[in-house]
């Protein structure tokens, strides 16, 4: 069995996973509908860790997500702009989403939350489900499984909007403005906001580069159930500082 050692990032206490700048973010089963909650029955909750290190080949990166394998899970959020935040989901096999969380009050800290549940892809809404490599097909591709297996979520600022004729924000030189149609932003996707539907976003030119925070996250699911039971106990007792 793989080795993974780590800080243990527990969500129930307020803890986030952090990397780069503004954006924090915790991943949870996804309790978006009664379907999505029976699909999840019998799996845990993932577990977040941060400054990772697997031992074996004293391979490094910020931050690991255990999982029980088919688990559909939810990102929620948390990043800084006058009036919201853009942000993207990627692995270095597709996008998954693409999206904004605007806000029409300004606030004094500048921070807003967002929770990712699913994502479009073909018109048709989809959960967002981690499995093991087998099931996805590509366990004997090295290359392939290394695309999958890496997530990274970028956010960048929102300063302004437009809602239902309405302008929200302040203008400010060097923007530019999204403009979305046929109920998608920049992709296509729906946008995501607290306030409903808006349009004419105002962001900086090359939000991937004029970013506030971005943050990468590795996938690893228990190989089995003495696996998980094995993790379990080590975490729990504090015997050990190596995570399964």
């Amino acid at each position: 069995m793989t080795k993974i050692r780590g800080s243990l990032i527990e969500a129930n206490k307020n803890e986030w996973l952090h990397d780069v700048g503004e954006l924090y973010v915790q991943v949870k089963l996804s309790t978006e509908d009664e379907n999505v909650k029976k699909l999840n029955e019998g799996k845990s909750q993932p577990v977040m860790l941060g400054d990772v290190v697997i031992p074996s080949s004293g391979k490094g990166f910020p931050n690991a997500v255990i999982v029980d394998a088919g688990s559909n899970i939810q990102f929620i959020m948390r990043s800084k702009g006058p009036r919201g935040f853009g942000y993207h989901v990627k692995t270095a096999k597709e996008t998954i989403a693409q999206l904004y969380c605007c806000d029409t009050k300004d606030k004094p800290s500048g921070e807003s939350r967002v929770r990712l549940a699913y994502y479009y892809k073909d018109n048709k809404m989809y959960n967002i489900k981690v499995d093991d490599w087998n099931t996805m097909g590509v366990a004997q591709d090295k290359d392939l499984r290394e695309q999958y297996w890496q997530c990274r979520i970028v956010t960048w600022p929102v300063y302004g909007f437009m809602k239902d004729g309405k302008s929200y924000g302040t203008p400010r030189e060097g923007t530019a403005e999204v403009d979305v149609k046929g109920g998608g932003a920049h992709s296509g996707d729906a946008v995501d906001s607290s306030v409903g539907r808006v349009d004419k976003i105002k962001e900086p030119k090359d939000p991937e580069n004029n970013n506030n925070g971005y943050l990468t996250m590795n996938f690893f699911v228990f190989k089995d159930p003495e696996a998980k039971k094995a993790f379990y106990e080590t975490y729990k007792t504090g015997s050990s500082d190596d995570f399964i």
